[in-house]
Parts: structure tokens; C-alpha cells; sequence
């Protein structure tokens, strides 16, 4: 219809813009509908990174960009997503911004930007990184906060781990176990009691079959908990 009116010498112009401006819209609205629905399916996979790095003036472990990146760009590649940053041309003065762009095959995107100062001086407020050094200490920083923001990454230090080494599930998968067990009957939900008090230390390894295991017995009973 579009491509009839526009090639219509006596079509009316302003109802052709509304047109396309209608159509335009609705293929915004679907292509936001596509991206949540696959975000939402690949939350799941988004794994805990664990802060192996350490800061000396801090004392504190952290987990840096490179080994963020590194454990979510295959996550994001298998769903059909892609991170890139953007930085403003002129930064306010003292302050590093970053924004994260999180891209859905659709063409669809989402953007989060985070502002901080820039990371030349010490606890004691005394220089210690050139301003050029800082400044970039702090895009790495700004970056970092801004891709676990808009991917809700959690980080910490390595203790998402039982005794014998073996990985627990993330935070989010949590959450995802319990809607499961909520939804599930009381014999199931004891069942994995027993095995599991805690929701936070099952094995990342179980995850897959409690996750499948659950889903069968729900549809089983038609989601009734009874």
C-alpha cells in the first residue's frame, strides 16, 4: 500500500506520511517485542564472573572489562545479541562517560550510560596516574559498570564455588529455580528440599536437568501446586 501511494502522482502526501509513520511504529513496537522476549530467554546463560583481580588501594578484587567480555560474548552470540560502546565527543570536565549498546539481530537496541570521575588520585587525594592514564582507568571502569548494568552481570569474588571446585548457579539462575519450585507441587518442592536447602548452592552442572525436570512435573499438573 505504501509503495502504491508513493509512486501516486495525485496521492495525498500527509496521509502518506502518517502511513509510513503508522507502519513505522508498529515494526518498532514488534522488534521491541522480539528483543524482550529473547533477552528474557537468554538471562539464564548470563553467568556470575568472578573478581580474580585485585585493586591495591582498595584491597578489594574486582572483575575487569576484558574478563566480563569474555565470559558473556559467547552467551550474547549464541542468542543473537552484540554489545558495542559509544563515548560523547566532549566529556564534562573531570568525568569519563560511557554507554553500552546491547543489539538484538532485529536491529533493535538498547543503551545504558555511566558517568565517573576520572582515575588519577589516590585514597589520600595525591596523583597517582598521568591524567591520559586515568582517563583511560576510568573508561575501562565506566564501561564495565555500563555492560553489567544493562545485562544485570553479577560480579564477585570466587566463592560461587563448593568446596570441591565445583561452580553454583548464578544469581539470576537462582531466581529462575525458585519460580520453578513455586509453581511446583509440595511432593516435588520436598524432593528438592532434600536435596538442596539452598537455593544458591546447586551445582551449575544440575542446573540444565532441575530446570527440565521441574518444567515436566508443572506441565504434568497443569502448573497447579496444590
Amino acid at each position: 500500500m505504501i509503495e502504491r501511494l508513493a509512486t501516486d502522482p495525485n496521492a495525498d502526501i500527509g496521509k502518506l506520511e502518517k502511513i509510513i509513520e503508522l507502519h513505522n511504529s508498529q515494526q518498532d513496537r514488534q522488534a521491541d517485542k522480539e528483543f524482550e522476549a529473547a533477552f528474557a530467554i537468554m538471562q539464564p546463560d548470563i553467568p556470575k564472573v568472578a573478581a580474580t583481580r585485585s585493586n591495591t588501594h582498595t584491597k578489594s578484587k574486582y572483575a575487569k572489562l576484558e574478563d566480563i567480555q569474555a565470559a558473556v560474548k559467547p552467551v550474547l552470540r549464541d542468542h543473537g545479541f552484540s554489545v558495542r560502546y559509544e563515548s560523547p565527543d566532549s566529556q564534562r570536565e573531570g568525568m569519563v562517560t560511557a554507554t553500552c549498546i546491547l543489539a538484538f539481530k532485529n536491529g533493535h537496541t538498547i543503551r545504558n550510560t555511566v558517568s565517573i570521575p576520572i582515575d588519577n588520585k589516590g585514597k589520600d587525594g595525591t596523583a597517582n596516574k598521568t591524567e591520559t592514564h586515568g582517563t583511560g582507568s576510568a573508561l575501562s571502569y565506566a564501561r564495565r559498570y555500563a555492560l553489567c548494568g544493562i545485562l544485570d552481570i553479577a560480579t564477585g569474588d570466587d566463592d560461587g564455588k563448593a568446596a570441591g571446585g565445583e561452580p553454583m548457579v548464578t544469581q539470576i539462575q537462582t531466581k529462575v529455580l525458585m519460580e520453578l519450585f513455586h509453581s511446583s507441587s509440595s511432593a516435588v518442592q520436598e524432593a528438592f528440599t532434600l536435596s538442596y536447602p539452598d537455593f544458591k548452592n546447586v551445582p551449575l552442572s544440575a542446573y540444565t536437568g532441575i530446570v527440565s525436570h521441574f518444567k515436566n512435573e508443572i506441565a504434568k499438573n497443569g502448573g497447579d501446586n496444590a
